[in-house]
Parts: C-alpha cells; sequence; structure tokens
C-alpha cells in the first residue's frame, strides 16, 4: 500500500472518530510534519465542509480546534460560508424559476382567455349580422304579404270587436273581456264566439307589433276553433304572418306548408309566400 492511499485511511479514520485520543494526537503530529498528508487532510475538510449538512458541522469543527490547524481552519470556514452562500443562491434561483413559471403561465391563460374572448365576440357579431339580415328579409316579406284583415260574415254577436279592430282601436280589444257570452245572452256557442274574440285579438296585437303575443292568440284559436272554418284559416295564416314578422323564418314555413295543402282562402298567397321564402 502506497502512502498516499495510507494517508487517505488515516484521514477517514481521523474523521470518523475511529481513532482514540492518543491515536488522533500522534496522527495530528504526523499531518503537522507530513506536507503531502497535510495537504491531503486540507483536501477531505473542504470536500467535508461541503458535503456535510449542519448537523455534522459541530465535529468538523471539534477536528479543526484539536488538530490546531489555524490556516486550515479558515479556509474551512471560507468554504463552510460558501457553502451556506451557494444554498441561498440555489434557494433564491428556485423562487425566481418558480415566480417566472407562475407568470408565464398566467400569461398563456390570460392569451387563451382573450383569444376565446375574440373568437366569442366575433361570433357574436356574426350571428347578430346574419340575425339582422335575416330580420330584415322576413320584415320585407310580412310587408308584403300582410294585409289587414275584412270580414262581411263574421257573428254580430262580436261584431263591437271588428268595429274596434277595424277602426284601429287596437287597445279597446285587447283589454276587453275575453267570455261571458252566456252571462250576456248570447246563444251561439260560446268557444265559436270566443275563437273570433281571440283572432280580433291576434290580429290588434300583430298590428301593434307585438307578434309574439298575437302568435299566442292565434294558437288559441286553433285549439278552440272548427278545423276549417273562417277562425281556424284566418289564424292561421296570420301566424305564418306572425312568424315572419318576429323573424322566424322555418316556423313561417312550417305553417305555410300546411296551408297549401288546405281549402284556405289564403291558399294562392301562402303558395308565393313558401316559394318565396324557400328561394331565398
Amino acid at each position: 500500500m502506497d502512502s498516499s492511499t495510507d494517508n487517505e485511511i488515516k484521514i477517514a479514520n481521523y474523521f470518523d472518530n475511529k481513532m482514540d485520543a492518543a491515536e488522533q494526537e500522534a496522527f495530528l503530529q504526523k499531518v503537522r510534519g507530513d506536507n503531502l498528508l497535510s495537504r491531503q487532510f486540507e483536501n477531505e475538510l473542504l470536500i467535508r465542509s461541503f458535503l456535510y449538512t449542519d448537523d455534522n458541522y459541530s465535529s468538523l469543527d471539534d477536528c479543526i480546534e484539536t488538530s490546531g490547524m489555524i490556516r486550515d481552519k479558515g479556509v474551512y470556514k471560507i468554504s463552510r460560508n460558501l457553502r451556506n452562500y451557494l444554498g441561498v443562491a440555489a434557494l433564491l434561483i428556485l423562487v425566481i424559476l418558480s415566480v417566472h413559471l407562475l407568470l408565464q403561465k398566467k400569461s398563456k391563460v390570460i392569451t387563451v382567455a382573450q383569444i376565446q374572448n375574440h373568437e366569442d365576440t366575433t361570433r357574436s357579431e356574426e350571428k347578430a349580422k346574419h340575425l339582422f339580415a335575416d330580420n330584415n328579409s322576413t320584415e320585407a316579406e310580412y310587408k308584403k304579404f300582410y294585409r289587414k284583415y275584412t270580414s262581411w260574415s263574421d257573428p254580430v254577436e262580436v261584431s263591437k270587436y271588428y268595429n274596434d279592430y277595424v277602426n284601429n282601436n287596437y287597445l279597446e280589444v285587447i283589454n276587453s273581456e275575453d267570455s261571458g257570452f252566456a252571462e250576456k245572452g248570447l246563444t251561439k256557442d260560446e268557444n265559436y264566439l270566443m275563437a273570433y274574440v281571440q283572432l280580433y285579438k291576434g290580429l290588434c296585437y300583430l298590428a301593434e307589433a307585438k307578434p309574439e303575443e298575437s302568435i299566442n292568440r292565434f294558437s288559441t284559436v286553433l285549439k278552440i276553433s272548427e278545423k276549417g272554418g273562417t277562425p281556424y284559416y284566418e289564424a292561421e295564416w296570420y301566424s305564418a304572418l306572425a312568424w315572419l314578422k318576429a323573424g322566424n323564418r322555418n316556423k313561417s314555413v312550417e305553417i305555410l306548408e300546411k296551408i297549401q295543402y288546405s281549402r284556405s282562402p289564403h291558399l294562392k298567397d301562402a303558395v308565393q309566400l313558401l316559394h318565396e321564402l324557400n328561394t331565398k
């Protein structure tokens, strides 16, 4: 075994407390007088100062104090401080990297949100443009085919409602009672008369540019009136126009397709309107 290897074993035994007091004293005396052993001792001391935890430093300090090697102790303290500084620096680097990654992630989230908001806004604008264009189209068709309802054969029992409608007294009709014909001594079937009242109210709502309310009234007429009668056919036709007024082309087409296979007095207009809606 060469002297260098032998020195390494002795140095390891010294630092690992495998020597008794007499052996330690003899070893330190040899360290002070042997340049090679002294350098190996210092090197081992520096290595251990970097690798040891704080709990091990007390044993290293004891080794330095015992050895009496002031120069080595100074180097050891420098290495120990350097290790501490490096630890602090490493911690700061970790903190900075963590903050950087967090900000970068947040930035990406914000960017995605901004893109999503932009896309949503664009879609909303395109939808609004399309809806506006569609509404303009259906409004134009509504104006072309809408004509005010007139009749010379409606029941005399509901003539007041009809006259108010014809004379543009729409609110009079809208705010009037919906029932009570039997109490008034009227002999005709109440549902039959009620169908006409609801028809007039629907027509008044439509004239007042309230298509949703008019559709509800026309729907009631279609439920309570006899299919094929005047109230039914009129409610059916004006429902198609009301849906156009509301901007719903599909619902209007659905009703018009039913009218074209019926004996409605509005058959010719329904077929023409259906054709125009399907070709645009």
